[in-house]
Parts: structure tokens; C-alpha cells; sequence
């Protein structure tokens, strides 16, 4: 018999691959459309957009390798959820550039740094118990 590491048991893991899917599809369609949509005789302010470049493996980096740890008290579908807005975030930073006057080659960089982190962060049953469990430990 499975355990049960949730209120809801795995109910709770039944919707995550959909949202998944559908935050990887809206990042593809954002930076296309900030990319699209960015004008071409923008002058770019180089302090702004080291900002926004600047903040992309600041949210990828937390969303990968910090959030396991700062949110392990957390049920695990909503520490996917935060996890996959916060690389989403990095995505829209590189497309908000873009729109600035930044380089269409570094918005691609930054969709394609939150790319890897969703395929990384891909939700499977024994991730979700095994993230459950731990939480269940702590």
C-alpha cells in the first residue's frame, strides 16, 4: 500500500505535470512575444538591464539549489508550484530586457536558463513522495 505522504495522499501530485506544462508553454510565449514586440531603436540602459540579466541565475539558482532547502517544510506541490514562478520570473526578466533595448540573443539565454530548470525540476511521482517524506522528517 502506498503511503499516504500528503492530506490528500497523491491528489495532491495529480495537477502538477498539467501546470508544468502550462508555465513552460507561457514562458515560450512570453519571451516570443517581448522578443517580438521589443523596439528596435531602443537605447539600452546598461545599469537597468544588468539588473534585470543580473536577477536571472539569482531566481534559477534559488528556484534549483536554495528552495530544496528553504522550503522542505512545504508540501511538495506547492514548493514545485513557487519553484517554477520563481524561473518563470527569470524568463520574464530576459523578455522585460529585451524590451529595454537588451540584446534578443540574451533574452533567448535567460528562457533558455529557465528551460533547463523546468526540465530539471520536472515533476515524477517518486520526487514528490521523496520530497514528501522529508518533509514528513524535518
Amino acid at each position: 500500500m502506498d503511503p499516504e505522504p500528503t492530506p490528500g495522499g497523491f491528489e495532491a501530485f495529480r495537477p502538477l505535470p498539467y501546470i508544468h506544462a502550462a508555465l513552460a508553454m507561457a514562458q515560450v510565449v512570453v519571451t516570443v512575444l517581448l522578443i517580438g514586440l521589443a523596439p528596435a531603436d531602443a537605447e539600452p540602459d546598461w545599469m537597468v538591464l544588468g539588473v534585470l540579466y543580473g536577477m536571472v541565475p539569482v531566481e534559477a539558482g534559488f528556484a534549483l539549489a536554495v528552495a530544496p532547502i528553504v522550503f522542505r517544510k512545504t508540501l511538495a506541490s506547492s514548493a514545485y508550484i513557487i519553484r517554477w514562478a520563481m524561473l518563470t520570473a527569470a524568463c520574464i526578466f530576459g523578455g522585460v530586457a529585451s524590451m529595454l533595448g537588451g540584446p534578443a540573443a540574451l533574452a533567448g539565454l535567460c528562457w533558455l536558463v529557465a528551460a533547463v530548470g523546468m526540465v530539471l525540476t520536472r515533476p515524477t511521482r517518486d520526487a514528490f513522495t521523496a520530497w514528501e517524506m522529508r518533509r514528513l522528517e524535518a
